[in-house]
Order: C-alpha cells, then structure tokens, then sequence
C-alpha cells in the first residue's frame, strides 16, 4: 500500500498544488516534515540501503547507483570549470556521496574529462565519462555472472548509441560517431 505504484505517479502528476503531492507522498511513507525534494532524496536513500541489505551481492544494487556517481562527476567538472557551486547540480542516490566519489575508473575518468574540458571539448568530457560508466556496469555485471545483467547492461549501451546516432543524424554531424559510439 505505500508503493508508488504508476497510478499513484499518475495523481502525482496531476496533483494541483504542492500541499496535494506532499499528502500522497506522505501516504507511500515519504518524511512529512521534509522539504519535497528533500523527502524524496531521503526516501531513495533509504530504499536503497534496505535493497543493499536484502540482496546477496550488494554490487547488483551498484549497477543501478552508477549513473548518479558520474553524473555528479560531470555536474562537479562542469561547475569547476564555470567558477560555480555544483550543489544545486548534484544528485543522491549514488555509490558514494557526491564529495567522496572515489572509485578508480571514476576518478580516472574525471582527470581525463577535466583535461578535454581544459582543451575546451566538453563533449568529449561527456563522452569519456559515459564510457567509464557503461564500463564500470560491464564489470559489475560480468564479476556477479549474471546473464540477466550482463544484457541488461548491453540494452542500455545499446539505446545510448541508438540515441547518439540519432542525434548526430539530426544535427549533421555523422563525423563524430566513431568516436561517440560505446563499446559493449
């Protein structure tokens, strides 16, 4: 019952002020008290530690915090280079908190983005961190031996590249896709 099952996103949506989402969301279990965003961060971060604790490799919960890791370190490159606080750029739901991102394919791919944002190529520095994203889900999928994640990992290459060449379709720009495509 306190699931936000898709009709209850649907009245969520619909939801005619602030004060009428806050009363559906309090509902499912999400903190009353809270700022709304501030609900909603706290309840993914719960969910989160309870999947960690109720499956039996936490890396399977991992793949899915992937994208938040470099999302943040995208969101932190880009501010840097702007003079600007990321914060307000910033997502939870990560492996690590947005200050702490830490692992070595991150952290590698940070310094490589940060170089081509220096050579004024932030494309190239979205490109680079995607590709060590996508890598780091390969691994996971492939040390837990998981089929199932392994070609869920493969579908999301996949629809990234569909979406790059799609992109570079419309804007006329075939040239960069060699470079853009992701491996896997």
């Amino acid at each position: 019952t306190r699931l936000l099952t898709p009709e209850k996103v649907e009245r969520l949506l619909e939801a005619a002020s602030e004060t009428e989402a806050r009363k559906l969301l309090t509902e499912c279990g999400y903190a009353e008290a809270l700022p709304l965003e501030e609900a909603l961060r706290e309840h993914r971060e719960t969910l989160y530690k309870e999947l960690a604790a109720a499956v039996p490799d936490p890396r399977l919960i991992e793949l899915f915090q992937l994208k938040y890791d470099y999302h943040n370190i995208k969101a932190i490159l880009k501010a840097e280079r702007r003079g600007i606080s990321p914060e307000a750029f910033l997502l939870p739901g990560g492996r690590y908190d947005a200050a702490q991102l830490q692992s070595d394919t991150a952290r590698r791919a940070a310094q490589e983005a940060a170089a081509l944002l220096r050579e004024n190529d932030p494309q190239g520095a979205d490109l680079r961190l995607d590709a060590a994203c996508y890598d780091e889900m390969r691994t996971l999928a492939e040390e837990m031996k998981s089929n199932f994640l392994q070609g869920y990992v493969r579908q999301l290459i996949d629809a990234a590249n569909l979406r790059t060449a799609v992109r570079a379709a419309r804007s006329g720009s075939s040239e960069v896709l060699p470079r853009a495509l992701l491996e896997g």
